[in-house]
């Protein structure tokens, strides 16, 4: 707590007996010094004290001045407890500050988390409608993916092959690639899996192995576009049995020696187109 200081003349409204103890001892001091004088009177005194051997000094300024140095040492035992009284009155000012200081910075830390918490599920929603986004195009394109595969596959529904026989000669063989639906998608790697069973221990030779790496590349971009699928139409997809398509059309390609690194399966794109 701040105490004002008491200036003489400053239009302070406090009393006399309101002052700062240094200043009422020094108006006691000054005002005793001046009785002294008034009543022993300035003569006789200044006689009396000539006359005064060293000893009886001594003991006339210990009686004159034991007044004005108890008066000094109660006014400093006073100053020192105000100085304690207003150092303990800071502390808790301290404390008090500090408690609030705490008080606010935990209401800082809750807004802080609060707002983390909404940021965080604002983000959420967020990327939940960018995944429905790419959900619902991945769909659509999905789609036209089918629908030229299945227009692709009514006009390329065989293949072609001349098959080699260990103990001489050959024969052709039509491989069953028909993919002109969901259903003959879905049947295709069966299909084409029996027919590798009767005919595929030969050498195998495809008269147009594009028409092979078209199909895997177009079933490699389905199963790729079905990662960003919901999880009821991923479902549906999987039914369609595009996985195992791939399969056996890559044993048909083994069979047959036919290279499927990329750049054979880019060679064969731009031959179909």
């Amino acid at each position: 707590m701040n105490q004002e200081k008491f200036v003489p003349g400053d239009g302070s409204q406090r009393r006399w007996w309101q002052a700062p103890p240094l200043v009422i001892a020094l108006c006691v001091t000054v005002l005793y010094l001046l009785g002294l004088l008034w009543l022993l009177g300035p003569y006789e005194l200044y006689q009396g004290v000539l006359e005064l051997n060293p000893n009886e000094f001594g003991d006339f300024l210990a009686g004159v001045f034991a007044p004005v140095a108890f008066l000094w040492l109660a006014t400093a035992v006073l100053i020192q407890a105000q100085e304690l009284s207003a150092q303990r009155e800071e502390l808790a000012q301290t404390r008090l500050e500090v408690r609030q200081n705490r008080e606010v910075a935990m209401a800082q830390a809750e807004e802080a988390r609060k707002t983390s918490e909404y940021i965080g599920q604002q983000t959420a929603i967020l990327i939940e409608q960018q995944r429905s986004r790419e959900a619902a195009e991945a769909e659509i394109l999905l789609r036209k993916k089918l629908a030229s595969l299945f227009l692709y596959g009514s006009s390329n529904s065989q293949l072609l092959a001349n098959i080699k026989r260990p103990g001489g000669g050959s024969e052709q063989f039509r491989f069953n690639i028909s993919c002109r639906d969901e259903a003959h998608l879905r049947r295709l790697a069966p299909v084409l899996r029996q027919s590798i069973a009767t005919k595929g221990h030969g050498a195998v030779e495809l008269r147009r192995p594009e028409v092979l790496l078209e199909y895997l590349r177009r079933l490699g971009e389905l199963e790729e576009i079905s990662t960003r699928l919901k999880e009821a139409d991923r479902v549906e997809y999987q039914d369609m049995r595009v996985n195992d398509a791939i399969d056996v059309l890559r044993e048909l390609a083994r069979i047959a020696e036919v290279d499927l690194t990329p750049r054979v399966l880019a060679e064969g794109q731009e031959a179909i187109a």
